[in-house]
C-alpha cells in the first residue's frame, strides 16, 4: 500500500495508491497539511465505497421496477438484454470489493501510525477525526474538551505524528 523513497535533496516521499506525500527530513517534521491529506485518504476511500454501493443499489432498483406504459401497443423494443445488466452489475461489484479492500488497508495503516503516538488524547482525537469522521463539535463532546482545546491537541498530534512518520522513513 505505501512505499517510501528518497530524493537527493533530503526529501522523502510517502506513496499511497493514489496520493504522494512529501516529507522534508532536514526540517522539523512532516508538513501538517501533508499529514492531514494522508489521514484523509481513509475518509476519501470510504466515500468511494459508499458511491459504489449507491450505484449498485440504483442499478438493481432500475432493473426491478419496470416502467408500465398502458397504451395497448407492444413495446418489446424497449426491453434490453439481461446480460448487459448482469455484466454491469458484476463489474461494479468487483470495483466495490477492490475499493473495500483498499479502504481496509488504509484504515490499518493509518490506525497503526496513530497508535504510535504516546499521548492517548492525541490518539483519540485523530481517530475520531480521520477514522470515524466526526466533527470538531462531536469530538469535543466525546472528549469533554472545548472545541478550541480539541484544535490545539489536534495540531500537536499532527506535529507528533509527523515526527513519527519522519523517523519511520529515516530508519528504512
Amino acid at each position: 500500500l505505501c512505499v517510501f523513497g528518497i530524493s537527493h535533496f533530503g526529501l522523502y516521499y510517502l506513496y499511497s495508491s493514489t496520493n504522494l506525500f512529501k516529507i522534508d527530513v532536514k526540517g522539523e517534521a512532516m508538513d501538517r497539511e501533508e499529514i492531514k491529506r494522508y489521514l484523509c485518504t481513509y475518509t476519501t476511500a470510504q466515500r468511494g465505497v459508499k458511491r459504489l454501493e449507491q450505484d449498485i443499489a440504483q442499478i438493481r432498483s432500475e432493473k426491478t421496477f419496470h416502467r408500465c406504459i398502458v397504451d395497448g401497443m407492444p413495446h418489446a423494443h424497449e426491453q434490453k438484454d439481461l446480460s448487459d445488466y448482469v455484466a454491469k452489475l458484476d463489474e461494479l461489484e468487483r470495483k466495490l470489493i477492490k475499493a473495500r479492500y483498499k479502504r481496509i488497508q488504509l484504515y490499518e495503516k493509518i490506525f497503526e501510525d496513530v497508535e504510535q503516538l504516546e499521548n492517548e488524547t492525541e490518539k483519540e482525537i485523530l481517530s475520531y477525526r480521520y477514522l470515524r469522521g466526526k466533527t470538531w463539535e462531536q469530538i469535543a463532546r466525546e472528549t469533554q474538551y472545548c472545541v478550541s482545546q480539541v484544535h490545539r491537541i489536534h495540531n500537536k498530534a499532527l506535529g507528533n505524528l509527523g515526527k513519527i512518520l519522519k523517523n519511520e522513513l529515516c530508519s528504512k
